[in-house]
């Protein structure tokens, strides 16, 4: 969620936030809690209100107005008052915009608010702001007053970064404006343009450039909690005792078959001869259910007479391993470790169809998922011995033919970890 206004504000100028809210975008007054932490311009535009309304906090001063300075025939921000430097793009995209109204009817351009040195100090103006609220709170060095939680800090912290971040994106144009007035003031080398320097871009990058506190702003001596780096204990590879000390070091050659001077028949030798194990998968269900067999079903297969095709695309799989995590969402706590544990060492055949009463589909799509120990006595049984996929010999059966929808409803009672699968009755659910 968004950072909200009481990490900025005191319950008095909260109140008066609140009140020129409603009178700049004329909404209903919102909880404390929901109100969203101004913008710069906004966070500007409301201490400007706040001195005309005569609405002061009793440890604010009057903030000082600025000179008022000669702006020549400058274009002028409407917000500030200040000249803009003619290199402006935004001046240069109005010229163009005059030069062309007799021959083309454009709409009017949106004003230019601030000059660059005015956005630059309203963005720096709220972020001092935010960074003495959060240095109240504890501040980067986590050093908590007394009645003070760290959600609290943390969230003086997201505001502070969050408009950090507008900050350094505010930048970047700036930075774009500096070289359109470079450019401009090298095609015009001898333009009088003196007025406008204090309030171009050229001139913010300088003063933000000046004003970057790098590598980072130091906590005042004895503030911050002295650091105390973590202790963490080395790993380190350990042999068994009856190890000779001159084979500690472990050379490949005793080890690696593809080394040159691999030892066959050393004692630590690799015991198969196609290599070690792939174990890196052992405990990924989702791994394991790639493994099974996945055929997609024309109908459910509860109906007779059903056919099906075998799925074995990437797309398929991640589309059924994402309704089994859906399904586990849906879950009790205490059933989804269990289900999990099932599914690590399942060798199930997965049966997947579109559902029909639902959704419409094509293609490879489907919705409702089963699963099955084998083929024989279910009513895919018939096809698959068409396809070769059941040996004559294969006499294996599945004892319940009913798809595992119908035998949830059939008993309630029984423990929820005898179902096979509970992707059908999850459906349900949803529909309900």
């Amino acid at each position: 969620s968004q950072p909200k206004a009481a990490v900025l504000f005191d319950s008095w100028d909260l109140h008066a936030y609140k009140q020129w809210r409603c009178s700049i975008y004329n909404e209903a007054a919102l909880d404390d809690d929901d109100i969203p932490l101004p913008s710069a311009f906004e966070y500007a535009d409301f201490l400007d209100w706040r001195a005309d309304q005569g609405i002061q906090t009793p440890d604010l001063e009057p903030e000082d107005q600025a000179p008022q300075l000669a702006t020549g025939n400058f274009e002028l921000a409407t917000r500030c008052g200040h000249p803009l430097h003619p290199g402006h793009p935004m001046v240069q995209a109005k010229q163009n915009q005059k030069q062309g109204e007799e021959d083309d009817d454009e709409t009017d351009q949106d004003p230019i608010l601030w000059c660059p040195m005015c956005t630059l100090q309203a963005h720096l103006k709220l972020l001092a702001e935010l960074w003495h609220h959060w240095l109240e709170v504890g501040g980067p060095w986590r050093s908590l007053p007394p009645g003070i939680t760290a959600d609290v800090s943390q969230l003086a912290k997201r505001a502070y970064y969050k408009r950090k971040v507008d900050l350094i994106n505010e930048i970047d144009v700036i930075d774009d404006f500096a070289h359109f007035e470079a450019i401009w003031e090298s095609s015009n080398p001898g333009a009088d343009i003196e007025a406008t320097r204090p309030w171009s871009a050229t001139n913010a990058m300088e003063a933000y450039a000046k004003g970057i506190r790098f590598p980072a702003q130091l906590a005042d001596e004895g503030k911050a909690p002295p650091y105390k780096p973590p202790k963490s204990k080395k790993k380190r590879l350990s042999y068994s005792s009856d190890t000779p000390e001159d084979t500690r070091h472990r050379p490949s050659g005793l080890f690696a078959r593809r080394y040159p001077f691999y030892d066959p028949n050393s004692p630590h030798r690799c015991p198969d001869e196609e290599g070690w194990a792939e174990t890196s998968f052992k405990n990924d269900w989702e791994y394991t259910i790639r493994q099974c067999q996945l055929l997609l079903c024309d109908r459910d297969p509860s109906l007779p007479n059903v056919t099906f095709q075998k799925l074995t695309d990437d797309v398929s799989k991640d589309r059924l391993t994402d309704m089994l995590n859906d399904s586990f969402q849906s879950m009790e706590e205490d059933w989804k470790q269990p289900w999990a544990n099932m599914l690590l060492c399942t060798t199930d055949i997965f049966l997947v169809w579109k559902n029909e009463d639902r959704s419409s589909g094509h293609g490879n799509e489907f919705d409702s998922w089963d699963k099955v120990p084998t083929l024989v006595g279910t009513r895919l049984e018939d096809f698959a011995r068409q396809t070769g996929d059941i040996d004559e010999e294969d006499t294996t059966s599945y004892s319940d033919p009913v798809s595992m929808s119908q035998r949830v409803e059939e008993d309630e009672s029984k423990d929820y970890f005898d179902q096979d699968s509970v992707a059908s009755d999850m459906n349900e659910e949803e529909e309900e």
